[in-house]
Order: C-alpha cells, then sequence, then structure tokens
C-alpha cells in the first residue's frame, strides 16, 4: 500500500531513486525482524566478536569481528541459530591508523616559549619531584595539555562515538571510537598532529561500545555483584592494562560454592546486557577476582570489630573520646547526645580490668581521645554487611540508647586495617 501511493505522489519511475535528494531503498526485512534477530545474533559469544550493530541504512545486521579466523568461526555459528545468513554482515574491523606529524620533534627550549605560565610552572614541579630536568618533563609531557583539550572537544562532539582515551609520553597518545572513526574526528585529529611537531596519534576503530555504555556496563556489574548478601565488599573498574572491566570482590566469611559463584556472575552478566545491549561483552571482558574471607570474630565485649580483609576505605577522619556505659555494655566514640557505637580494625580487643580497648600494641581506656582513617554509615543493612549480623544488632542496641527515635543508628567505621593513634 505505501508502495502505491508513493508511485501516485511521484514518477513510477523514479521510484527507488533519488527523489528530492533521499535515495529510497527497498528493505528486504523489517526493523522488527532485524530487531528480533539482533537478540540472537547479539549473544553469540566469541572473543573475536567486537561489535554487533543494526544497519539501518544497509538493512542488514553488522558484526565487526577481529580477523579472518573470527569471522569463518562466526559464520560457522550463524548458521546455528534461526536468522537468515542474508541479514547479517561479517565485517573485519579496520586496522589501527597512525596519524604522525610530518615535522622532526620540536626543541624543548622552543617548546617552552608556547606554553602558558601556568602549565610551565606544572613542569617545573614535575620535574623536582621527578629528579628530571625541566627540559626533559617538557619533552615528555608539554603536549599532553594539548592532546586532553582534543579528547574533550572529541567527546562532547560524538558522544555515541567515543569510548576511550590514553595520554603517552613525548607528544604520543590514542583514542578509540565504538564503531567508524568520525570523519570530522579524524580531521581534528590530523590537525592536532600537524599543530605538535613529533606528535602522533593512534586510532582504533570499532572497538566496540562508547564511553557512556562503558560506565554504564561497570555500574551495572559492580551493583549487581554487590546486592547479593553473600558479597561483603567490591571494587569495580576497567582495568588499564587488559581493557577488561575488572571486579574485586570479598566474599563473607566462607569459601562459597563454585556454582554460586557462577550463578552470581550470570545474573551480574545479564543485568548488563539487559542495561545495555546483548553483544557489549563481547567487546568489555569481565574478570571477576574473589577474595573469600576466613572466620574472625565481629564482637568481643562491647567491641565491635572489622573482618580481616576488606576493599578500599574513605578519605575521610574519624575521631573523638572513647566513651564505655558499663551497665548497657556499651563503646561509643563522643560524648553526651554526639556518640557513636563504633567498629574498630581488626586486631582489637576487649580488656575487662580496668576497662579499656587493646590495638595495635596500645591501651586505649574510656576518657582517651583517638583518631583514624575512617567514615560514619546510618544504614543497619549496610552494617550488617560490613560486620555480620552480631556487630550490626549489638550496634544497633547501643545506637538506640543514644537515641531511641532515631530510626537510623549513626556509627562510625575505622577502615579496614587503618592505624588508630591517641590524640594526647
Amino acid at each position: 500500500m505505501a508502495e502505491g501511493v508513493a508511485r501516485e505522489l511521484f514518477d513510477a519511475k523514479r521510484f527507488g531513486q533519488d527523489i528530492f535528494g533521499v535515495n529510497a531503498i527497498q528493505g528486504e526485512f523489517s526493523i522488527v525482524q532485524l530487531g528480533e534477530w539482533y537478540q540472537h545474533v547479539g549473544r553469540i559469544a566469541d572473543p573475536g566478536v567486537v561489535l554487533v550493530k543494526l544497519d539501518e541504512s544497509r538493512n542488514r545486521l553488522e558484526m565487526i569481528v577481529v580477523d579472518d579466523a573470527a569471522a569463518q568461526r562466526v559464520e560457522e555459528k550463524l548458521k546455528q541459530i534461526p536468522v537468515p545468513p542474508k541479514a547479517v554482515a561479517v565485517r573485519i574491523r579496520e586496522p589501527v591508523k597512525l596519524y604522525e606529524s610530518p615535522s622532526e620533534p620540536i626543541p624543548p627550549a622552543k617548546l617552552k616559549e608556547q606554553l602558558s605560565d601556568a602549565l610551565l610552572e606544572d613542569l617545573e614541579t614535575i620535574a623536582q619531584q621527578g629528579g628530571i630536568s625541566l627540559e626533559v618533563a617538557i619533552q615528555r609531557y608539554g603536549s599532553q595539555g594539548s592532546f586532553l583539550a582534543l579528547i574533550d572537544t572529541i567527546r562532547e562532539m560524538f558522544p555515541q562515538e567515543y569510548a576511550w582515551a590514553r595520554v603517552g609520553l613525548a607528544g604520543r597518545g590514542s583514542v578509540g571510537f565504538a564503531g567508524q572513526a568520525p570523519a570530522a574526528a579524524l580531521w581534528m585529529i590530523q590537525g592536532f598532529v600537524n599543530r605538535q611537531w613529533g606528535a602522533s596519534v593512534e586510532v582504533h576503530s570499532h572497538v566496540g561500545f562508547n564511553e557512556l555504555e562503558k560506565q554504564k556496563a561497570i555500574s551495572t556489574f559492580h551493583y549487581a555483584m554487590n546486592d547479593a548478601p553473600e558479597v561483603r565488599g567490591i571494587i569495580s573498574g576497567l582495568d588499564p592494562e587488559t581493557g577488561h572491566l575488572r571486579t574485586d570482590t570479598l566474599l563473607r566469611d566462607y569459601t562459597c560454592a563454585a556454582d554460586f559463584l557462577d550463578n552470581l556472575l550470570a545474573g551480574a552478566t545479564e543485568a548488563v546486557i539487559e542495561a545495555t545491549r546483548p553483544d557489549i561483552l563481547n567487546s568489555i571482558k569481565v574478570d571477576v577476582v574473589v577474595h573469600p574471607t576466613t572466620p574472625t570474630r565481629s564482637v568481643d565485649g562491647p567491641v565491635l570489630i572489622s573482618p580481616r580483609e576488606g576493599l578500599g576505605g574513605v578519605d575521610a577522619v574519624v575521631a573523638g573520646t572513647v566513651t564505655f556505659e558499663e551497665d548497657i555494655g556499651c563503646l561509643y566514640l563522643g560524648e553526651g547526645d554526639r556518640r557513636s557505637p563504633v567498629v574498630w580494625p581488626f586486631g582489637a580487643s576487649w580488656q575487662a580490668d580496668p576497662p579499656a580497648v587493646k590495638l595495635q600494641g596500645q591501651v586505649i581506656e574510656p576518657g582517651m581521645s583517638v583518631t583514624g582513617g575512617g567514615y560514619s554509615a546510618s544504614s543497619y543493612e549496610f552494617v550488617k554487611k560490613v560486620v555480620g549480623v552480631e556487630a550490626a544488632d549489638a550496634a544497633k542496641a547501643c545506637a538506640e540508647h543514644v537515641d531511641p527515635t532515631d530510626r537510623d543508628i549513626g556509627i562510625d567505621f575505622f577502615n579496614i586495617g587503618s592505624e588508630v593513634d591517641l590524640v594526647p
């Protein structure tokens, strides 16, 4: 019907050709069909696949692979799924392109004349801290500011295409794009190397994801893993050496069965696929490093104790006067209405007579003031995840003695492994 209306509106001989500057192409497959087939094609697992996309202009699905061997493997796997072979085009990724300055590296003395006073001051600091001359610092780092400014512009202009950038020394750098590098971005890169003597930029096309997708994948995977009650803590990020999404996962006080870890990883992977697209993990590889903990005591008398191992901490300070209320068996940091239950680093223990906390070779008696790296928390569920049910229940009971009407428990944590110092 649509074709008939078009033939009435336009000369039939011109239908399917250039009409008012638009090239109308008769599509073999509908967008709905391609969308359904994308769900199958995107889940093909092969280390050589870097990108699967729906190319509306060609009315096809497109798979970008790293080499001929990957193309052959993928074509065999395509035969095993309910997708017409004609609907998928397999292409080999373009090689890395190197854009280089046609000139020799600019002498540091001349480059120094082009630097701003602020940048020159920073380079002087780098030279002093690194034990190198200012000339060497200028040669290594002098053009990095210009390269970062270039990347900021590319990121702003092409958010759907820009994937990542790496800054090297002596005017060298690299930049990656999710698909084909935009022509305008290549023009900007060429202009950069022409202005920066001795500069070079590697351009990687079809890396398979853009920066926004990468950030969403990392965040989704992190929280999907962290929400499991068996997980005590987790740190996630993109490994700069491998380019893989790496998560360091700290389990609770037992070693989980292998099937639990498999199920946890499968659930987190599915969450990433749902939040982004089916083929995203062909491009963003996932490394999960598991750190099981050994059982440790979390309560010793009124002392609440962190586990032996943990992930990271908070760059803040916990400080206050140690207060002990013997009648209720609660140990606080702070006094009066401003006191809070406190979790001490692993190794802390309780000395009953005279009452004191023994930690790191110190005997910390009530009335003494202490300080150390740490943070405050108010969620019972968070406290339970970090120190377990026994210590969380004890902290909650002590917090309720401070303010029975407050639904938040209000507890201070020293970072795991933090040094706690006495304040004179």
